[in-house]
């Protein structure tokens, strides 16, 4: 099954290149390729650069379906075609291409094809990485809506400062040319902090206090259990390698897995403790 077939739309969130492909990643990733599509500065006939003649037979006739005798006569003009069809297709269709290369050529290819492809991937902050020659997501439609309908549940004046902070969270993860994990996850754990603030009445509580406080409410029925999960999270975000605080080792090991899924952690508590708080018959709405 191509990758189009398992995962053609996927919604768009968390800064990253969900259901599209921009040119500066599009580029790239032919670049890599280029380097197994041997193109010669005098041009000769097709059936004289083998590797090319095999790749070429196997896309016009197992991946394009198309006419055998469609394909160009010399080397240049069918590498040209090739590229040319790359970067005009859909975006779907490019990791299409992607995947049969490393499948079904994959003798032909360069024994690091997929490292210099993830390494493509992760820079232009693709949602998407090589694994095993599969083209594979690494964002879940569910960790999507999870951001989106937090920031949508934030929506309000009286949560302004909640939306800010996942919003921000998002924009520090997805910066392509300089991603701030270690702030992205701070401002994660702030929408958290900042929302239980606003449940428990006290702008100047910690996450950890606010917790607690809205623990011991009846208003609202907030699981022990779900509250230490919570605890722990906020000791993560505060222990000794700064990621709330100084920064004390030169080396800090929170990277893009780990603020991925504070952001997504997060975001799912922010809309937990505003549909708890609705359901309480609290009103989030004032100011």
């Amino acid at each position: 099954m191509r990758f189009s077939e398992r995962y053609g739309h996927v919604p768009p969130a968390l800064g990253l290149q969900v259901s599209d492909m921009d040119a500066p990643l599009r580029n790239s990733l032919w670049s890599v390729f280029s380097k197994a599509l041997p193109r010669l500065m005098i041009d000769d006939h097709l059936c004289g650069n083998d590797r090319l003649y095999r790749i070429a037979q196997a896309l016009w006739f197992d991946h394009l379906k198309l006419p055998l005798d469609s394909i160009p006569e010399y080397s240049n003009d069918t590498y040209d075609a090739i590229r040319t069809y790359f970067m005009k297709c859909p975006w779907y269709a490019a990791y299409d291409f992607v995947e049969f290369l490393l499948q079904d050529c994959s003798d032909l290819m360069l024994p690091d094809m997929s490292d210099r492809l993830n390494a493509v991937l992760e820079r232009e902050r693709a949602a998407y990485r090589v694994v095993a020659g599969v083209v594979t997501p690494i964002v879940e439609e569910i960790e999507i809506a999870a951001v989106a309908d937090a920031v949508e549940a934030a929506d309000g004046s009286a949560l302004a400062g909640v939306r800010v902070h996942l919003e921000t969270a998002v924009k520090l993860l997805s910066d392509r040319q300089q991603p701030d994990y270690r702030n992205s996850v701070k401002e994660s754990i702030s929408a958290v902090e900042s929302l239980c603030r606003r449940l428990c009445g006290d702008e100047k509580a910690s996450l950890g206090g606010a917790l607690k406080s809205i623990g011991k409410s009846s208003a609202i029925d907030l699981h022990g259990s779900l509250q230490k999960g919570f605890e722990a999270i906020y000791g993560y975000a505060s222990d000794k390698e700064g990621i709330r605080h100084a920064l004390l080792n030169a080396q800090s090991p929170v990277g893009f897995a780990e603020a991925k899924y504070m952001a997504v952690a997060c975001s799912a508590f922010v809309s937990f403790l505003i549909l708890k708080a609705a359901e309480a018959g609290l009103d989030l709405s004032r100011t």
